[in-house]
Formats: C-alpha cells, structure tokens, sequence
C-alpha cells in the first residue's frame, strides 16, 4: 500500500452509537483548532514562551509517536520508505495541516527530505493572538514531524526542523531533516526538544513550583499580617528591623540618608562587614568575607534611606517578597512618623511665636508648655540660625531634631530658633561654634548666622531675647555675607546701645563722611570694598590671613587698601585710622539693619 492512498474512510472508526473514534484500536478526538490556539496562547502567557514550546513540542511529539506506531502495525505497505510518507499524510487527515514530504536520498537506511505545511493551524492562531514574530512557531508540528521519525528510526538519528514559517512573515511553512551531529548544531538548539522527557514530568516539575509558590505565598501573607499588627501597634523601626532578622535569618540595618543606623545584627563579625560595605561605596549586591550584602532603597513620600542585608546564604525569591513587604511596612512607618514630627514642629512653631508675643497667659498656654518640655521656672536663651541656602532650613531643621529631640526647636523663613534652657549651656558662645561645626560637617554646602539673645530670666524676657538673636542674625548676614558667623548678646550689644542712644542724624553723618564716598564707588564699582575692608579691621590688619579669608593675592589686596585709605581719606597703619573706620562700620551695618527690620 502506498502512503497518498490513506483515506479518512479506510483510517479512522466513527461508532455512532457510543460516538468513539478511534484508528486501530486507539481512541481519538476532533479538537477545534480555536481552542487549541487559546490553550496555546494561555501556556505561553502563563509559563512563558520557552516553557510553552517545550509542552507544545511534547504534546506533538507524543501524537507523532503513537501514529507511527499505528502505521508500523500496518503490514501492506509497499516499501518502509511508504510508512515515513504516511506520517505527513495521517497529519494532513487530522485536520492539524496539510503536509507534503518529498524524499531526496536514503542514507544509512534513513530518508532525507524536505516538504512544506500548508495551512498551519499554529502559524494562524499565533498570527491572530500574537501578530508576526521573529521566531518559527509551528511547535506542535515539529514536535509531531520528530516523534513520528522518532519511533521509525530511533530517537536519536534524525532531527526535523522547521525552516520557514508564515508566523515570521515567509510565503509558507517548510522543513527538513538531518542526522543529528552533521553539522548542525544551530538547529539542535532551534528545537530544543528533549525526547527522554516526558510531558507528564514537565507538568510535574511546575506543579512542584506552583504548589511551593502557593506555599510560599501563604508565609508571606503572614508576615505582612504581622507586620501589620507592628503599624497599629504604633511600634518603632527598631521593632520592625528586629522582626525582619528574626523572618530572614539575617542581620538587618536601617541606615538612613543622614548615615545614621538602626540595626539588628544576627552576628558581631557582621559588624565589621557592614563597614567594609560603606567603604567599598555601598554597592547594591556583593559578597565580603564569605557573607552576601544587599541593599534596598526605602522610598514614601521621599528616599529615607537603605535597608541592608546581611546573611550567609544567597537570597532567594521569596526572601526577596518577604523584603519587599519589610520595605513597605518600614516605608509607611517612616513617612508616618515624619509627618507626626512635621506636625509637631508646626505646633511647636505657634506656640513658642505666641510665647514670645504675649508670653504665658492662661492654663491652656501652661499646658503647652509641658507639654513642649518648656520649663517656664527656668532661664533660658534663644538662639537664631540663619541658613544658606533657604532651601536647605528644613533639612537641617530634621537634622538636629534627629539628633537632639530634647531641644525645642522649630524654623520660619531662613531660620532656626533654638530655645535653651542656660542650666544646659556653660558657655553660649562654645555651644553655637559646636552647633555651627556640626551643621557644616553634615552639609558642606550651607553656611549660617548663629547668634544668641539675652539671657532670659523670665518667661516676660523672652520675646526680648527672640528679638535680640533676630537682629543680630540680620546684622552677621550683612556684615559678613560669605562666610559663617558666631555672636551673643554680650558682644553686640554695646554697639546696639550706642546706636539706639544716639542721635541718628549725627551717626548717619559720622559714617556717610567716612565711609560714603568707599560705599559710592563699591556700588558703581560692583567691587566689595566695604567687605574687605571690614574683614581686614576683623584681623587686626593682619594682610596674610585677610588675603585668605577674601580668596585674593597679598597684591591684590594692598591694592584695595591703598584704594580704600584714599578714598576714606585715612591711615589704616594707625590705631585712629582703624577705629574710626571700624566704629563707622558698625554704625552702617546697625542703622541698616534696624531700617530692614522696621521695614519688614
């Protein structure tokens, strides 16, 4: 018998009584090729495309095996070669494609051929679920074309392939063997298909990671309930960084974008490692003596910092959702108690802007105050930082509410008030120069004013004490405008008595005859004149280190000296020459600054 005499009617059995079909012996069924194209179209969006194609293949496979079988238990073919050909025929009567094979030579016993696919059921459903790929997709074809040859000539000796496909813009779909290991490497890896593998492992194998996923994420909904429970608690970081080393097994630290840490670590040498990984310049995945280091990004409202990692083991997926959950929970806490602080600061803000106004002036104000940790028995001094650039007032503001949450503080505008109580402070001027350190250590790039009221003795003083530090702040900015400053009370006041008792007609001709005609040419000049001349009274004329604080040449400089001696008609050399200039300054600077806070 011949292969293109295959028929429907000689092939397959339809009972219509019990509605079976089968081909000898073996029970088939009519599939629609729409559903077959939706179970294709769900595996490779559920499993991916290369797990897809691998069940497609073994599915193919599978029917191309047990049809040759079939045909093999046939005894009146004409020659072997007619029960390759009968393979693409009994596809074509399966309704799947219409296949042709045409036999080029015979080698080792084995037929050589290539054919074509018409009408490819899988080229059509990929083309209306997927569009127009890069790859050929006709898998269940190949996997059949190889299962069928499988069982003919042994697993192993032949491969099939499919070289063209209208999936991937061709005019039509071909294929061809080759004995596998005759060069044809490139094509082994195109199929891909593993015949000592069966289907029902594959599912078996993503039943087990179905289940383990299942399993997996059943832990983690428990974290994130206890997790949970942590927020309404109202518990601290520190709480949720200890309940996170206990679920990963891990030394866990918070480290925030001020360098400060919350941690919890599982072992002391951990320690040291957490070192040498903000030495190495915080890297988000690396290995340090033999322990694995990761890092994550905390982000709410704002980046709060860096949760990191720290284990013998590398971490695994469902490590990873567990932190995912431990970042959020962490997120939300953080942007929970920020906005608690923000609020507070607010708060804090009114009262103190009415305490200094109009002082303590019923129990509701009482209450306030203890509750503000205001001790209304106790002296205290009022400190003002003015900061540069404004926009960095409110993070310094946090910086030192981090730092030192037992000091009242809050800002308006460019400043930061401190409200202190003296039992704290030995010496007001030291304590301002730490604070100013301090500050320009953690931000580079900002300078201040920091100066201090008079000593309050008494609530009632307060607002004194408030207004003395704004004006002084007002006066440092003016007289020193790019370099930071330190003053008290003690050190400006005499000049600020002197000012305020005078007549201001009198000090306004005292400094306009010495200094007017330097302030004329610095303004039509744009050259600061007036400041360098001050910074040079500061440093007792000591040319050197003025040079230094102006960033100038020693040159340059005595040039200036010389044109401001000249144009204030004075001698800088002698002691009369420098006070008068100075007293004339200070004078300027006073008068100016009390016209700009009366103004505003």
């Amino acid at each position: 018998m011949k292969a293109s005499r295959l028929s429907f009617d000689n092939m397959i059995d339809i009972n219509a009584r019990t509605g079976m079909i089968s081909v000898k012996g073996k029970r088939m069924a009519l599939m629609s090729t729409e559903a077959l194209g939706l179970l294709r179209r769900d595996l490779m969006i559920t499993f991916g495309i290369e797990k897809a194609k691998n069940f497609i293949m073994q599915y193919g496979w599978v029917c191309g095996f047990n049809d040759a079988e079939i045909m093999e238990s046939r005894t009146d073919w004409d020659s072997k070669d007619e029960i390759f050909l009968a393979g693409p025929a009994m596809h074509t009567l399966e309704g799947f494609v219409t296949a042709e094979a045409y036999i080029k030579e015979v080698k080792n016993g084995i037929p050589l051929f290539h054919g074509f696919w018409w009408n490819s059921f899988e080229a059509e459903e990929h083309i209306k679920h997927f569009g127009i790929t890069e790859e050929t997709v006709c898998w269940m074809l190949v996997g059949y074309a190889n299962g069928y040859a499988a069982k003919l000539f042994g697993n192993e000796q032949v491969l099939i392939y499919e070289k063209t496909c209208r999936a991937k813009g061709d005019e039509y779909c071909s294929f061809e063997n080759k004995f596998v290991g005759d060069s044809i490497v490139d094509v082994l890896e195109k199929v891909d298909t593993k015949y000592n593998k069966s289907s029902r492992n594959e599912f078996d194998r993503i039943y087990l990671e179905v289940s383990q996923l299942n399993k997996d994420l059943l832990e983690v909904e428990e974290i994130q309930k206890r997790l949970n429970q942590l927020i309404l608690e109202d518990k601290t970081p520190l709480d949720i960084i200890q309940y996170a080393a206990t679920v990963l097994n891990c030394s866990i630290i918070y480290k925030n974008k001020d360098a400060e840490k919350i941690a919890c670590f599982k072992m002391n040498e951990e320690e040291k490692i957490l070192r040498d990984w903000m030495k190495a310049g915080e890297p988000s995945s690396t290995i340090i003596n033999k322990r694995y280091v990761d890092s994550f990004h905390i982000h709410g409202s704002k980046y709060f910092g860096n949760l990191v990692v720290i284990g013998e083991k590398k971490l695994w997926t469902i490590d990873k959702m567990k932190i995912e959950r431990i970042l959020l929970t962490l997120s939300i806490q953080l942007n929970y108690q920020e906005k608690i602080a923000q609020s507070l600061v607010k708060k804090r803000e009114a009262f103190f802007e009415q305490l200094f106004t109009e002082g303590l002036e019923n129990d509701a104000s009482l209450m306030d105050s203890s509750i503000y940790g205001f001790n209304s028995q106790k002296s205290h001094y009022v400190i003002s930082l003015n900061i540069f650039p404004k926009e960095k007032t409110e993070e310094v503001l946090y910086y030192l509410i981090s730092r030192y949450p037992q000091w009242n503080q809050y800002s308006k505008d460019q400043n930061i008030y401190i409200i202190i109580a003296s039992e704290n402070v030995d010496n007001i001027y030291h304590f301002m120069k730490r604070i100013v350190k301090e500050i320009n250590a953690q931000f580079p790039d900002v300078h201040l004013y920091a100066s201090s009221g008079r000593l309050a003795e008494t609530v009632d003083q307060l607002g004194k004490s408030y207004r003395d530090a704004c004006s002084f702040s007002k006066y440092l900015q003016m007289m020193y405008p790019n370099a930071n400053k330190i003053a008290t009370f003690n050190e400006l006041q005499p000049i600020l008595l002197f000012v305020n008792s005078a007549n201001h007609e009198e000090l306004i001709e005292f400094y306009s005859t010495t200094l007017g005609r330097l302030i004329e040419y610095e303004q039509s000049s744009q050259r600061n004149f007036v400041e360098t001349l001050n910074i040079y009274l500061e440093n007792s004329g000591n040319l050197q280190q003025t040079a230094n604080d102006l960033h100038i040449s020693i040159a340059g400089l005595r040039y200036r000296i010389e044109r401001i001696e000249t144009l204030c008609e004075v001698d800088l050399k002698t002691g009369e020459g420098r006070f008068q200039c100075q007293l004339a300054l200070k004078v300027y600077y006073s008068i100016k600054m009390m016209d700009e806070l009366v103004v505003s």
